[in-house]
């Protein structure tokens, strides 16, 4: 069996936790992680360390500073534990174009360097893997699922956030797997609604709007990555009858800056208002406490956004959803309102969906009072699940995972390389998505050209048009017509001097 890596910290220092996940993009959920790791784990360790496959750091102020995972690996810094996630993490996808095109990271592999990244990092330095509750948003294949959770890996502790994301786990290593609800849930624990919280918000307020926050808003997210089928008016029509239900005006929120939030705003907004309804942005660039502190006083929360969802829900405000049933982000959400069980429907497939049932409220999915009770149960019915969750990752320090580190040469670290099955299979998987990407990138090519040849055509008929015009207008000046009119203009002007 490996032994830790020596160290020399003293013996009585406190441990330190690495976390791995995406930290180093601007999106709210994400960058919270960390921060409430800290919070959770204040108790237990010296520091939490954020790692990414960058250094990016997002906007806010209080996001704990980003470190490149694979520089920490190389590093001889000490490690006694290794946490993964939260987020939808654990897959083979691409990144959105944009979010890892630099730093020596491609969108095809930015994700799988996390997972692979932490479990190689806990067996390098000797110390326990604990997963935090991320997502499994599509099937492992086997060899994938025994290098991350099998026998001989240095995963002490595995959970999910959802029942689908256990699924999506080998049938075999499911009975050790814990389903924990996402961890943003405790978020009104760790940031406790009171008056500095509300001071907060009305800070906020003055500084974005110049005016104090109205006496009842609801918070609303619109993306149209999200929801690309939905029209603007479509989605000031669901807004316009959740205010009408509230009897308040609508802050629009943007949770998901690395998603371009704000360029959503704008035309809803527009719309929104011309209905008669109020309206403001807030584009929170300052800290996150300042963006909880906003979804904490509002009386109702609508959007698209996973985490607004969650952290609005934390504090007990009556919450719906927005996602198209073909989005990947709908499985997380209808897992998460899984887990709650609300009576009521709380997801919804579409804006237009939802401004429909929002007409005809008050009903049986859509009973306000109902959801009110709901919600204010909201963080009580997860807290003992959450407490257990953090203690089993506390007790990962110290241990070496249930079967122990395995040496160097195991059979379980020679599933990684790219010439074992497991190798195969991520090559396979990451050689599938960069040759799609290809695929979308020559259709948009072919379609670029075609559009090209048609402007080519449009400009050879405009050249043939300019030459029969010339050789129209070279008949017509050698036309006696043309001669008397231009002999009867000098005329004019003759008699005219």
């Amino acid at each position: 069996m490996q032994s830790p890596a020596p160290s020399n910290r003293p013996a009585a220092a406190r441990p330190v936790v690495a976390m791995a996940g995406t930290f180093d993009i601007s999106n709210f959920g994400d960058a919270l992680f960390p921060v409430l790791a800290r919070w959770r784990l204040a108790e237990l360790a010296d520091e939490v360390i954020a790692l990414s496959p960058t250094a990016g750091l997002p906007i806010w102020r209080d996001s704990l500073p980003v470190r490149v995972l694979e520089d920490f690996h190389r590093s001889d810094e000490p490690c006694d534990l290794v946490l993964l996630g939260g987020g939808d993490i654990v897959h083979l996808r691409a990144t959105p174009p944009g979010f890892y095109d630099d730093g020596g990271y491609s969108r095809w592999s930015a994700y799988a360097s996390l997972w692979g990244g932490a479990a190689l990092l806990a067996h390098s330095r000797g110390c326990p893997l604990a997963w935090n509750a991320p997502g499994v948003p599509e099937p492992l294949g086997a060899e994938l699922g025994e290098f991350l959770v099998g026998e001989g890996s240095p995963a002490a502790y595995v959970s999910v956030r959802d029942h689908p994301s256990l699924d999506n786990l080998p049938a075999s290593a499911r009975s050790a797997v814990q389903v924990v609800p996402d961890t943003l849930v405790e978020t009104a624990s760790m940031w406790p609604r009171g008056e500095r919280l509300a001071s907060d918000c009305r800070r906020v307020f003055n500084e974005l709007t110049g005016s104090p926050p109205p006496e009842r808003f609801v918070t609303v997210h619109v993306n149209g990555f999200a929801t690309p089928t939905d029209s603007t008016e479509a989605m000031a029509a669901a807004i316009e009858h959740w205010c009408r239900l509230w009897k308040a005006s609508a802050v629009f929120v943007c949770p998901g800056l690395v998603h371009q939030d704000p360029r959503w705003v704008e035309p809803v907004m527009g719309a929104l208002i011309a209905r008669g309804t109020g309206a403001a942005k807030l584009v929170v660039e300052t800290s996150m406490r300042d963006l909880v502190a906003v979804l904490a006083h509002s009386c109702g929360y609508l959007g698209s956004s996973m985490h607004g969802f969650v952290v609005s829900s934390s504090y007990g405000v009556p919450a719906l959803a927005v996602m198209p049933r073909d989005n990947p982000a709908q499985i997380k959400l209808s897992g998460h309102m899984e887990l709650c069980s609300w009576r009521g429907q709380r997801l919804w497939a579409s804006w237009q969906d939802l401004a429909e049932g929002l007409r005809a409220a008050p009903a049986a999915d859509l009973d306000l009072e109902l959801m009110v009770r709901e919600s204010s149960g909201y963080l009580a019915r997860f807290q003992t699940d959450l407490d257990r969750h953090w203690e089993r990752v506390a007790g990962c320090v110290g241990s070496l995972g249930p079967a122990g580190t395995p040496p160097v040469g195991s059979s379980w670290l020679r599933s990684w390389p790219m010439w074992s099955p497991l190798g195969r299979q991520v090559a396979t998987r990451l050689t599938q998505e960069f040759c799609g990407d290809l695929r979308e990138q020559a259709a948009r090519t072919g379609v670029l050209q075609e559009k090209l040849q048609s402007e080519r055509d449009k400009t050879k008929k405009l050249r043939a048009k300019l030459i029969e015009s010339r050789a129209e207008r070279q008949r017509l000046r050698s036309s006696w017509a043309w001669r008397i009119a231009r002999w009867l203009w000098s005329l004019e002007k003759r008699v005219r001097r």
